[in-house]
């Protein structure tokens, strides 16, 4: 056997594949370098993919149920995660306004204090004049002095 007979499947571009398959070509790098490996071919330098590569692809996108069960559960999350969405948005409309109710309230009871210090101030009696600085009485003498020369005659 020599090289040209096995050679005889067909071999498409990397570019042809992606158009036909639909996917990017990063997908297709990926796969070629994890567990497609034995599709690739190389042409002149030229990476080709073996024609049979798309059957590979196709049989995993289209028989098996892994993708359209993923896709199931992934639109279950997906619906959930509005739902969710949707009360989060009413509970937070709801905060807001106890927010802007509180805001109210708060305005109301500064207005209120200060018309209480107003009122406070208005009703007070006048104040007291300051204690004048009156002489206090001169210690004795005897106090000014040491303990120790305080003796007594």
């Amino acid at each position: 056997m020599d090289g040209q007979e096995v050679e005889q499947e067909p071999l498409l571009t990397v570019k042809e594949v992606t158009q036909k398959l639909g996917i990017s070509k990063q997908a297709i790098y990926q796969r070629l370098n994890a567990d497609l490996s034995g599709f690739k071919v190389m042409v002149d330098g030229k990476i080709m993919l073996r024609a049979s590569i798309l059957d590979e692809f196709k049989g995993k996108q289209v028989d098996g149920t892994i993708n359209s069960e993923l896709t199931a559960a992934l639109q279950q999350t997906i619906d959930l995660l509005k739902s969710q969405l949707l009360a989060l948005n009413s509970q937070l409309e709801v905060k807001d306004i106890q927010i802007e109710q509180l805001n109210k309230h708060i305005l109301e009871m500064d207005e209120r204090l200060r018309e209480a210090h107003v009122l406070i101030r208005d009703t007070q009696p006048p104040a007291l004049p300051a204690p004048r600085d009156e002489p206090q009485p001169e210690e004795s003498e005897a106090k000014k002095m040491p303990f120790w020369k305080r003796r007594k005659k």
